[in-house]
């Protein structure tokens, strides 16, 4: 039995579109906040470590969703 490759452009499709809504909502929420404080936002090495490190958290749960028997 020859299983349908479809699943996978629909996985595609959707991880695309919940990761730009994601995006978008993200830089919103920054944008308003240094609107709040009348700044413009400055990130550092510090913000940049751990905004990598909370994403690489985030794709090691999505990859053991995947991994689950």
């Amino acid at each position: 039995m020859e299983m349908s490759q479809d699943w996978k452009s629909k996985i595609f499709i959707v991880g695309g579109i919940v990761g730009l809504v994601a995006g978008i909502f993200a830089a919103f929420i920054f944008v308003q906040q240094a609107e709040k404080q009348q700044a413009s936002p400055e990130i550092s090495a510090k913000d940049g470590v751990k905004l990598g490190l909370g994403l690489l958290t985030f794709m090691r749960l999505i990859s053991d969703m995947a991994n689950r028997d």
